[in-house]
């Protein structure tokens, strides 16, 4: 009787742990089977874009700018601004948002400002915990998580730590598309500015090259000045192509400016 006891717990030990390994089990290919409706990969449906990064839906013939994801913990709010372009010319110009937290399942949206250009939503009770947040963007007519034109995630990475977010208006929508725009363009200047520090160090240092060479000639039989003279020579001409890259990055910077100083005006005509 005492045997049959001990072999009863025993056995019921091992369905106990057999169990809890086939739940671990089933939850895991259950996760792996259901994030992609969360959480795809960069290359798949979803992308993660950065702030000022561009998507285009050829199918649609549409491009969608991520101009801002803010988060407020306090208000447990995230406000959404895109600039949207339609290159179809259909009309449809209206747009359904749904937003699903990794955890917590489908949150609510709500539109906030809609017109030609520019996109606004708020997505209300994120969970403090959240980790990452799908979007999915839609026709007006349609389902957003059925027919979506655009789909996109966020997490800490792209979505910006606020103290706490307001509704504005339009004005207000497009002093903050336009600084945006702004911010891209400085970040343009700094890369021109990037190249032509390279190109300048690059031309110091061939420049001392040459005058090493060419101090050197004297000690030289003919056939080596002569090849010399011939890597001098393309040394000379790697100059040059610096040179012009300088030349067209110099352009490049005082057209940004240009437009800069374009989009502060702008700025004042919202303000």
């Amino acid at each position: 009787m005492e045997n049959e006891y001990k072999s009863y717990r025993v056995l019921k030990k091992k369905n106990r742990i057999l169990m809890g390994i086939t739940l671990l089990v089933v939850s895991f290919y259950f996760i792996m089977l259901t994030s992609g409706t969360w959480l795809p990969n960069d290359g798949g449906d979803y992308q993660q874009l950065a702030i000022n990064q561009s998507i285009t839906n050829t199918e649609y013939n549409r491009t969608i700018t991520l101009v801002r994801w803010d988060y407020s913990q306090k208000q447990q709010r995230m406000q959404v601004q895109l600039r949207i372009e339609n290159m179809n010319y259909d009309g449809k110009n209206e747009y359904a948002f749904s937003a699903v937290d990794k955890n917590r399942g489908k949150l609510n949206t709500v539109s906030v400002y809609q017109d030609m250009e520019i996109l606004v939503l708020n997505i209300n009770k994120v969970p403090k915990r959240w980790s990452t947040i799908s979007l999915r963007i839609g026709l007006a007519e349609d389902d957003p998580d059925q027919s979506s034109i655009f789909k996109i995630y966020g997490n800490s990475k792209n979505i910006n730590s606020v103290d706490e977010i307001e509704n504005g208006n339009k004005n207000s929508y497009y002093v903050l598309d336009t600084k945006c725009s702004i911010a891209d363009i400085e970040n343009k200047i700094e890369k021109e500015n990037q190249s032509i520090t390279r190109n300048q160090e690059k031309i110091k240092e061939i420049t001392n090259t040459i005058d090493v060479k060419t101090d050197n000639l004297e000690f030289l039989t003919e056939t080596e000045k002569k090849e010399a003279l011939s890597v001098i020579g393309q040394m000379e001409s790697e100059i040059e192509v610096c040179q012009d890259s300088i030349k067209e990055s110099e352009n490049a910077i005082s057209e940004y400016k240009e437009r800069i100083e374009k989009l502060e005006e702008k700025i004042s005509s919202y303000e």
